[in-house]
């Protein structure tokens, strides 16, 4: 369904149908009856989006994240939202629901608009879309996951840090407990990282790491609550395990719980990110904080700055996690 179909249907000129959908003052009563008469039989719903974005794109930012739905973003968007806003830029936000081709579709449409700038949160498997932005030239700035140390410009927290408090907390208090790891998606970075923080904690323990400790791949509350009932069949307490996710951590003390194994008595359990819900959790979950709307912030200052052409100092930026000791551990 298009305009021409409104004007054919109305028997009025595209033009005119155009004017009374972008509300042109110059247009009379009746007509504006006509042809809003037309869209309500036909089931027409004008894309007003596109149009204004066209008219507005010099103040426009996209945020590009893989999973909108994941609720560590909500307090970077407030971060995003808050810094962007005061220095004169609207917000849209657009979720790759993890689809490396749904982000390439979408970083296409947000550049045909001509948008100030972009943060991408890329999704998995979507480094060829960095080399797309490259070749758009739209300014973007990485945040969260990244790639390359070397190049480009990205905000993140420090994730291989957050790997090693993690596991030096749970070495702590069960200093002669094996440390089990239960990981997310192992192709990306953020994952990576934290998975060497934990390795390195283990060696500077001077704890051999075994294989059969790392159970990798995990996407959410529901794979973690599998693997917890297998650790929990499977492995005799007293034992640690170090999440890579608070959500992986939250599907694991479900678990447990399950099978009447007492957390943190038998088993401490740690997470990262301190979304909301983990001070909550039964019991509360400890947890590597990491700044969420600090990298929001960041980010945004990095790419107002990209968009005027200043120079910025420090253009890969890590961000320190901090660890938060509840009642898991």
């Amino acid at each position: 369904m298009t305009i021409k179909d409104i004007a054919a249907f109305a028997k009025l000129s595209v033009t005119t149908v155009s004017k009374v959908i972008n509300q042109h003052p110059d247009i009379s009563t009746a007509t504006k009856k006509r042809v809003l008469k037309a869209i309500d039989e036909l089931g027409y719903v004008p894309n007003l989006m596109a149009s204004n974005l066209r008219k507005k794109s010099a103040n426009l930012v996209a945020l590009l994240l893989s999973d909108m739905s994941k609720p560590y973003f909500a307090n970077m968007i407030n971060g995003f939202d808050k810094v962007l806003n005061e220095s004169g830029y609207q917000t849209l936000i657009f979720s790759s629901n993890e689809d490396a081709e749904r982000e390439q579709k979408l970083i296409r449409q947000i550049s045909s608009i001509k948008i100030a700038g972009i943060i991408v949160d890329s999704a998995q498997n979507g480094e060829k879309n960095i080399e797309l932005l490259d070749t758009i030239g739209v300014p973007y700035i990485r945040v969260n996951r990244i790639s390359n140390s070397e190049s480009g410009y990205y905000v993140a927290a420090d994730n291989e840090l957050a790997g090693y408090l993690a596991t030096e907390h749970l070495l702590q208090v069960k200093p002669d407990a094996p440390v089990l790891c239960v990981n997310g998606p192992d192709d990306i970075s953020p994952t990576i990282a934290r998975y060497v923080g934990y390795r390195r904690a283990l060696q500077e323990a001077g704890v051999n790491e075994d294989e059969q400790w790392v159970f990798n791949n995990h996407y959410g509350l529901t794979d973690a609550y599998r693997t917890g009932l297998y650790i929990a069949d499977h492995y005799k307490p007293p034992f640690s395990v170090f999440c890579s996710t608070d959500l992986i951590a939250l599907g694991l003390l479900r678990a447990l719980s399950e099978r009447g194994i007492k957390v943190p008595e038998e088993v401490s359990v740690i997470g990262v990110d301190d979304i909301d819900i983990a001070a909550y959790s039964t019991p509360a979950l400890s947890t590597i904080s990491l700044p969420k709307e600090l990298i929001g912030e960041k980010s945004a200052e990095m790419l107002i700055a990209l968009i005027n052409n200043e120079e910025i100092e420090i253009p890969r930026c890590l961000l320190a996690p901090e660890l938060i000791i509840r009642e898991s551990t």
